[in-house]
């Protein structure tokens, strides 16, 4: 099998699993790094290949081990066909880091360095319903409906389709873009047609963060989406709503602002 086939045949196999565009991307260009290491990559031993992957583990973080060893492990699987040189691989656990919740003066802050209507209404989208920046991406003219005020949201991710509230506020920026700019077939679409390009919506957010001191991006927005949602709400609606399949994926949002006013048995 030459490489231009293998490269073809598993865009095939990714192409058919529950993966979000980042995910996919992120797969392809880690196989590719770990071909362009290992030219013998047909006939590496399963030795071999814990060899090489002992050496990465020491030179990169566990992150990105775990997504070169699972875009590495497809390919031997599904496209290769030779199961058990990989089936010694189980993702390490990784730490859960901190993450800076942004606010609503943040949400304000960034929406008054926006001049244009299109950019403000992505943001305001982004920031009331917390769906995830592909979703975002994809939604098309006809998933919209402003008599119901709903926006069918479907997701390569887990397959999983939802219906997202489309607040009165964020319909009014919507109205207004829909007029000023008549796309054709998705909500948001590049000036020659098509979707439009995730770099944009990361380059705008980032050029009008700097008031807010914190690195903002798309799925900023998603956690203050979650993490609101979960506090104030409950975790099966946060769950309905996100798009989340389990409890212990939405868990990590909860972050209790009152832990000292919680029960506790010296209470009584």
């Amino acid at each position: 099998m030459i490489l231009s086939e293998l490269y073809k045949l598993y865009d095939i196999e990714i192409g058919l699993m529950p993966l979000s565009e980042r995910t996919v991307y992120s797969y392809k260009m880690s196989l590719k790094k770990f071909i362009s290491e290992n030219e013998r990559v047909y006939r590496m031993s399963e030795l071999e290949i814990k060899q090489y992957f002992s050496e990465f583990r020491k030179r990169y973080s566990d992150s990105y081990y775990n997504v070169i060893c699972s875009s590495v492990k497809i390919a031997y699987e599904r496209v290769l066909k030779q199961p058990n040189k990989m089936s010694w691989f189980k993702p390490i656990q990784t730490e859960k880091h901190f993450k800076q919740i942004m606010t609503y003066e943040d949400f304000v802050s960034i929406m008054k360095g926006i001049k244009s209507l299109k950019q403000k209404t992505y943001t305001i989208l982004l920031y009331s319903t917390g769906i995830r920046i592909s979703e975002l991406l994809d939604i098309k003219l006809s998933e919209i409906n402003l008599i119901t005020d709903r926006i069918f949201i479907r997701t390569l991710k887990h397959g999983v389709f939802r219906e997202v509230p489309i607040h009165e506020i964020t319909k009014k920026y919507i109205l207004s873009y829909l007029k000023k700019y008549d796309p054709k077939e998705y909500l948001f679409e590049n000036p020659k047609g098509g979707k439009y390009s995730a770099s944009s919506v990361r380059n705008v957010l980032h050029k009008n963060e700097k008031e807010t001191g914190k690195n903002i991006t798309p799925h900023s927005f998603r956690h203050q989406y979650i993490t609101k949602l979960v506090t104030k709400e409950n975790i099966f609606g946060a769950m309905d709503l996100s798009g989340h399949r389990s409890i212990k994926s939405v868990r990590h949002y909860y972050h209790n602002p009152n832990i000292n006013e919680m029960y506790n048995p010296l209470d009584n």
